[in-house]
């Protein structure tokens, strides 16, 4: 295998030598249009094609032009930064300050007396157009990448989600998302407690998630064990999105299966 590796790398090695000792003026015309106006377009011809392979070996191998660095500032075809942020919104839109005779009520998102509110600044990938239902009983989420189960394990099968049928210990949570198949796939998994939780929207309540899925206003389970306390788990209770870790792994808690 490595002798079979060493020959193609010398054949390419002879061919790039070939191309560009074929075509050391080539440059100055056809190989060099101007500076070089993204990634890829080395010779600055506006595109990526076979002369920016001959502009590279030419530099390479018969003493070309260097090729020019790029001006990050000016690369209106370099790659966007991602918009939002690395983790999702919460979803909250509003917020709260304290007024007299009335306690805690909604004020305007500016207020300065209750200012940098998550509410005012929104942050994360935005809650518009983040989930994609796929039509096959999974949801897939734009920002994580993250493809769910629409709705909750139907785990005996009989279309409805019951607590006292659909539910199950956290080992055969573990089980029935690793041997599951659905939706033409077979990589399902409990998801972890930051996986969970990135899925509730805290500006929703009973139950607080988009509702492009099915849920029950209920706790679910995770595959994260609490460290200090191996015989318990955290879990995601999804009637206001509460992360908690009281339930033993042998109690009950309804299942979403994640892949990704």
């Amino acid at each position: 295998m490595k002798r079979k590796i060493l020959v193609g790398v010398v054949v390419c090695l002879s061919l790039g030598l070939n191309v560009a000792l074929l075509l050391p003026h080539v440059g100055q015309e056809a190989a060099l249009a101007g500076p070089p106006s993204g990634n890829g377009d080395v010779n600055g011809s506006g595109g990526i094609d076979i002369a920016d392979a001959v502009y590279i070996l030419s530099y390479l191998f018969a003493q070309g032009p260097a090729p020019e660095a790029i001006e990050i500032v000016a690369c209106d075809s370099c790659c966007p930064p991602p918009s939002g942020g690395a983790v999702p919104a919460t979803g909250q839109t509003a917020c709260y300050g304290y007024v007299a005779e009335q306690g805690w009520v909604e004020v305007p998102c500016d207020s300065a007396e209750y200012p940098g509110q998550d509410g005012y600044y929104q942050s994360g990938c935005p809650t518009a157009g983040r989930f994609t239902d796929n039509g096959d009983g999974t949801v897939t989420d734009n920002c994580t990448g993250l493809v769910w189960q629409k709705d909750t394990a139907d785990v005996n099968g009989d279309g409805t989600i019951v607590w006292e049928q659909d539910t199950l210990t956290w080992q055969n949570a573990l089980k029935y998302c690793e041997s599951l198949e659905f939706a033409g796939h077979d990589d399902w998994r409990l998801p972890n407690v930051r996986e969970l939780q990135s899925i509730v929207d805290y500006g929703r309540r009973d139950p607080s998630i988009d509702p492009v899925f099915g849920a029950k206003s209920e706790r679910y389970w995770s595959s994260s064990t609490h460290v200090s306390l191996p015989g318990y788990a955290w879990l995601v209770y999804f009637y206001d999105g509460y992360v908690f870790d009281v339930v033993g792994k042998g109690r009950l808690s309804f299942v979403r299966a994640v892949r990704g």
